[in-house]
């Protein structure tokens, strides 16, 4: 596939060349589960939506993988300006249905962080964190800082966030899959025999199931 996109890109405009890396191996998939992979596939199926002018270059596993309805992902976008309106509950809604995970300061792509009325967002297609400072529900500004040590790097007038991933699910479906989760999380949980088995389990889903349940 990447030789594929290569020679592509020698004949075209390289911004008109997108790749959609996917795998069916586990490990494979996990590779490409990187940020980097992820705004990849992002940013083709972005382009797709947008009806841009590009050749999107995929491998067997990428033309059957799962995916949101299109309505749904394209709703997942966010774009935010100085002077727009943001309500910060929704805003938390919405990011962790776009695949952002909430913590309590961004380091890395794919982080957002809530502390007062501040809304920091790390996207996969910016080179830096994005700092939204709030006058009640107003925009007062936006601005790029560094990860590293929290300084400003620029103020800007506009940004737009894309999904931190492909698998993007709507907010109003938490509760149904939610639901479903802890229905078959209970079932395995039940037919194991070890404690240990059961408390890894645990620990392993306990995080997805508390964000479907109270996400919204």
């Amino acid at each position: 596939m990447d030789q594929v996109a290569t020679d592509l890109m020698n004949r075209l405009p390289e911004e008109h060349v997108l790749t959609f890396p996917a795998e069916e191996m586990l490990a494979a998939e996990v590779a490409t589960s990187s940020p980097n992979y992820r705004l990849q596939r992002v940013e083709a199926l972005h382009a797709l939506l947008e009806n841009e002018d590009c050749v999107i270059v995929t491998s067997t596993s990428g033309m059957n993988r799962l995916l949101p309805a299109p309505a749904v992902f394209k709703q997942a976008a966010l774009t935010l300006q100085v002077g727009g309106v943001v309500d910060l509950e929704q805003s938390r809604i919405l990011l962790s249905s776009m695949g952002y995970k909430y913590e309590k300061m961004v380091l890395r792509p794919g982080d957002f962080a809530i502390r007062g009325s501040i809304i920091d967002i790390y996207p996969l297609n910016t080179e830096y964190p994005v700092r939204i400072d709030l006058f009640d529900t107003e925009i007062d500004s936006l601005r790029y800082f560094d990860a590293s040590d929290q300084r400003s790097v620029e103020n800007i007038e506009q940004v737009t966030v894309l999904p931190a991933t492909d698998f993007v699910v709507s907010p109003t479906d938490f509760d149904a899959i939610g639901n479903r989760v802890q229905t078959a999380f209970k079932a395995a949980q039940g037919k194991l025999t070890s404690q240990d088995a059961q408390a890894k389990l645990e620990q392993a889903i306990s995080p997805l199931l508390k964000l479907l349940l109270t996400s919204n």
